[in-house]
Parts: structure tokens; C-alpha cells; sequence
């Protein structure tokens, strides 16, 4: 598989996202289902929402993506591993790899 390169962290957590709905264990999530398991944390999000982020129409915040995260039945670590991703760019001139940052 072809290394990517250096996608925003945006870029990889809609990936992720969309990977993790279609690849679910019990079976393939609906948006509407995302936005459900959302709610129920207390975010307001719509089926909406979840297509806007996985087509990178919109951006999650800090503490959504921590809230969406809490939700899964999976490690963080798994959610965000892609083999063809060796490092994602966080801003600037700031990027991350596997939990370190470098500048």
C-alpha cells in the first residue's frame, strides 16, 4: 500500500471515520447511528454532521473528537492506525508520529 503523505490530522480522523462505520465488527454503522451514539454523550450531532466530517466539510473540536472517541468499542490507537500514514500534520510546522510530536 502506498504511503500517504502527511495528511492533516482532519484528513485522517475523517478517514478513520468512515473506515470505522463501514468496518464495524457488529456490523456497518450508519451516519445516523454516529450521531446517535453522539447525543447520548451529549453532543448535538445529525446524521448531517457525521457526512460533513467524513467529506471534510467540517472540522471536529478537541473535545468532540475525545467524546467520539470514548464512544467506540475500540482503542484510540486502532481507530487512527493506517498503515499507509506514518505521521499527520497537526499545524504549521508541527506534525505527529505514532503519540510523539515533532516540529
Amino acid at each position: 500500500m502506498e504511503e500517504l503523505q502527511w495528511p492533516t490530522i482532519d484528513v485522517l480522523v475523517a478517514v478513520s471515520m468512515r473506515r470505522y462505520r463501514k468496518a464495524n465488527p457488529s456490523g456497518e454503522l450508519r451516519a445516523e447511528d454516529v450521531a446517535y451514539m453522539m447525543r447520548q454523550r451529549g453532543v448535538p450531532w445529525t446524521r448531517n454532521t457525521v457526512t460533513a466530517i467524513e467529506r471534510g466539510k467540517r472540522k471536529m473540536s478537541m473535545g468532540e473528537l475525545m467524546a467520539f472517541v470514548s464512544t467506540l468499542p475500540i482503542s484510540a490507537h486502532d481507530f487512527f492506525h493506517d498503515d499507509r500514514v506514518s505521521m499527520v500534520k497537526l499545524a504549521g510546522d508541527v506534525h505527529m508520529r505514532l503519540g510523539t510530536f515533532i516540529s
